[in-house]
């Protein structure tokens, strides 16, 4: 990335040799990276007298993932979109959308090919239906407040509030309480 910028921001060619020495590495690795950058189809281009440059005008993607990343993401998203609260796997669908509207086709086909092909549900032999109600973002605020959050618990049974009420601080929260 930083190799990207370097070569956008520079108003003339850069030699291999200036690259190197700006980076502290060896020319081969200079040269593994214009390969790498190729790869990420960015369009590098070449002088013979003058060194490397980018083509004018090109833009860094508002989002470049490595395929490893991109796996990491989908988990994450697939894991939301498992759970029970509408609004939040709602969230995690238009998340999912505008990403495949950035990426690269290769890694698009990469994403459809994973989505396919995992189950990421902790529900699945629950039978948990999709509901109104709890707002993860209030509990994320709080998260990053750190405030404790304040639970109060309903009778699957009875359909009504429960005693005790339970104070919890966020620092030790997380994604996972399935209300059983």
């Amino acid at each position: 990335m930083k190799l990207i910028l370097m070569l956008q921001q520079a108003n003339q060619r850069i030699t291999v040799d200036k690259i190197a020495e700006n980076f502290d590495i060896s020319r081969r690795t200079v040269f593994r990276d214009f390969n790498a950058l190729s790869e990420m189809n960015v369009p590098v281009t070449h002088d013979r007298y003058n060194g490397y440059g980018i083509v004018r005008g090109y833009k860094i993607p508002p989002l470049m993932f490595t395929s490893k990343e991109l796996a990491t993401v989908m988990v994450g998203l697939n894991f939301v979109k498992s759970q029970v609260d509408k609004k939040l796997i709602e969230d995690a669908k238009g998340v999912e959308l505008k990403i495949k509207e950035v990426v690269p086709e290769d890694l698009l086909d990469f994403m459809e090919s994973l989505e396919e092909r995992t189950v990421v549900d902790p529900y699945l032999n629950f039978g948990a239906e999709k509901m109104e109600g709890g707002d993860w973002y209030v509990i994320s605020n709080a998260i990053s407040d750190n405030k404790s959050i304040k639970f109060n618990y309903r009778s699957k049974s009875r359909g009504r509030n429960q005693p005790p009420e339970k104070l919890i601080p966020t620092f030790s929260f997380f994604i996972g309480i399935t209300g059983m």
